[in-house]
């Protein structure tokens, strides 16, 4: 019996390790699904690429027929994508095939250190892991037990294996909306096929870092000009980050780290990739640009903001106007961009709308800013239902501490849309009448569609107005403005000089007609005439005698022909 069960351990170790020394980076296969080329695929595209995979995209230009998978069990497509591919190789032992997903991946590594990482494991097939049983809960009793700080449930977002094993692994035929996951969970669970294809999980996140439920035990770390996610309580920094499940808000987040796209020394090194410039155009050469102004209800500084907008250094006969905006109503077609603007946007640097353009964003927002503040256009997360999160790098942002380009899940008041996107916005315009505001519901459908939301605050773009109490009963309401909008008021009312020679100029030059009688600049032509026009229009001067019906005793100690603005 002993020699029965010595030569049973031997075969197992022989079947189990047949195939883990035939392993070469030259020869690792990459595979995904993208049935469309949305921003999360092209971001995957972008770490494949610059880590040097061999990547072969399935399902282009077909219908995806795996169901809502972020929600509910599906992706058995995929299953059937993939075991066509192989088809080639399948029966080939020196390559590698791996699969992940994309929409939600960043590469972070390159084939050498996966293939490293591989061969380590000793097995033929390895598949990444999460903390949840998922899509059957019940199944989880039926799992190996691992060590403390290890994930022990399968996921099939990503996985590698040599082509034999994958392709016994995915002989079996699926129907397109069967569950990927449950299928490759059942295979796994099964000890004799576990076994016969020396299938083992990447319980550390060697390889593979799912993200769900994860969140509390990874961080990024920063090398040079290059970033990777270490997992602080295993000790390893995998290669394929994956923003599993419902987190893709603070994945799109912290993707805006990883793979050396922003970096402490360098800065932001992803901003200019796939940008242009429009300089050496003519102005007929220009896209088309439908900007939309939306004034919903009294507006502070208003006519500053149209100022501001004609000041926009954008050839005007490549803009089409529409204010007070409204999707049903409108036509934007052969417009290359959408560009929307609310009132309470003072957008001061002429630039604003050549530069967003030249973003090549699907949507680029400039970050503008309550003076003094930290209200934003931009929300840095959101929570389950879409409402208001403050992220961990938001303050930064907001206070320029850290400049670039950044992916945020909201974004409002002032953006620029790429035309290609504006069609399916109006097949769902039906979709921004529910229980959500109008510009939360626009933004949870980009996100919902793989469109990615950016804020640029590399340069200064304006500021934002408060009008939450602004009064409308004056002939000039922004005199009266001056508490909710410091800044603007003094903007618009102060003169430019009046700073530098109050607290900079020494007294003895300031300026003086007579004995103790100072001229220096303090007030704008524009306070001067709305001020005179303000104490006009009330039409309440005193007769300049003792008698003042006006006061509340009648008298006045020292008359003068005055008027009291606050009546």
């Amino acid at each position: 019996m002993r020699h029965v069960s010595l030569l049973l351990f031997t075969l197992a170790v022989i079947a189990g390790s047949s195939l883990s020394e035939c392993a070469s980076s030259d020869k690792l296969a990459l595979f995904t699904v993208a049935t469309e080329s949305n921003d999360g695929f092209l971001r995957f595209l972008r770490s494949a690429d610059r880590h040097g995979y061999n990547v072969t995209v399935l399902g282009r230009g077909r219908e995806w027929k795996g169901g809502d998978v972020v929600r509910y069990p599906g992706g058995g497509q995929k299953v059937n994508l993939l075991r066509d591919a192989i088809q080639k190789i399948k029966n080939d032992e020196d390559w590698l095939v791996m699969f992940v997903d994309s929409y939600d991946v960043v590469l972070t590594a390159g084939p050498e250190d996966v293939v490293k990482a591989f061969q380590k494991m000793k097995a033929d097939i390895v598949f990444s892991t999460e903390g949840f049983c998922w899509p059957d809960p019940s199944l989880a009793v039926l799992y190996p037990e691992v060590k403390v700080n290890e994930k022990r449930f399968l996921n099939s977002g990503g996985f590698i294996g040599y082509a034999p094993k994958i392709a016994a692994l995915v002989s079996e035929q699926l129907n397109d909306n069967d569950d990927d996951q449950l299928y490759y969970t059942r295979i796994f669970l099964d000890p004799e096929r576990r076994q016969k294809l020396n299938m083992k999980l990447d319980t550390k996140s060697a390889i593979f870092q799912n993200l769900n439920g994860a969140m509390d035990e990874v961080t990024v770390k920063f090398k040079g000009n290059n970033s990777y996610l270490y997992n602080f309580k295993t000790g390893f920094q995998a290669a394929v980050v994956h923003g599993n499940g419902p987190i893709k808000t603070i994945f799109n987040s912290l993707s805006n780290y990883l793979d050396g796209q922003w970096t402490p020394k360098h800065g932001c090194l992803a901003c200019l990739e796939n940008t242009f410039t429009l300089d050496s155009l003519s102005e007929d050469s220009f896209p088309q640009v439908f900007m939309a102004i939306f004034i919903e209800f009294p507006t502070a500084f208003i006519e500053d903001f149209f100022q501001n907008i004609a000041a926009l250094d954008y050839p005007k006969k490549r803009i089409d106007l529409l204010i007070h905006y409204a999707v049903e109503e409108s036509e934007k077609k052969g417009s290359a961009y959408f560009f929307s603007v609310d009132g309470e946007i003072q957008l001061e640097n002429a630039a604003t709308l050549q530069r967003l353009v030249e973003q090549n964003r699907s949507v680029v927002a400039p970050l503008v800013v309550r003076p003094g503040k930290t209200w934003s256009n931009f929300w840095g997360d959101v929570n389950k239902d879409g409402f208001y999160m403050r992220s961990a790098d938001y303050m930064d942002i907001v206070k320029g501490i850290r400049v670039g380009l950044w992916n945020v899940p909201y974004v409002s008041g002032v953006y620029l849309v790429q035309g290609r996107h504006i069609p399916m916005l109006h097949r769902h315009a039906a979709y921004m009448n529910g229980v959500l505001d109008s510009d939360m519901a626009f933004c949870k459908l980009l996100r919902e569609q793989v469109i990615f939301m950016y804020v640029d605050n590399r340069v200064y773009y304006g500021h934002l107005t408060d009008s939450s109490n602004f009064e409308t009963s004056h002939l000039h309401n922004d005199l009266y403005a001056i508490v909710d909008n410091v800044y603007t008021w003094q903007k618009k009312y102060v003169h430019p000089d009046y700073e530098t020679t109050l607290h900079h100029t020494p007294f003895e030059q300031i300026e003086q007609p007579c004995p103790d009688v100072f001229w220096f600049p303090m007030s704008t032509p524009t306070f001067c005439q709305h001020l005179v026009e303000e104490v006009e229009a009330l039409g309440e001067w005193s007769a300049g005698k003792n008698d003042d019906p006006r006061l509340a005793g009648g008298y006045e100690n020292v008359p003068t022909v005055d008027i009291i603005c606050g009546r």
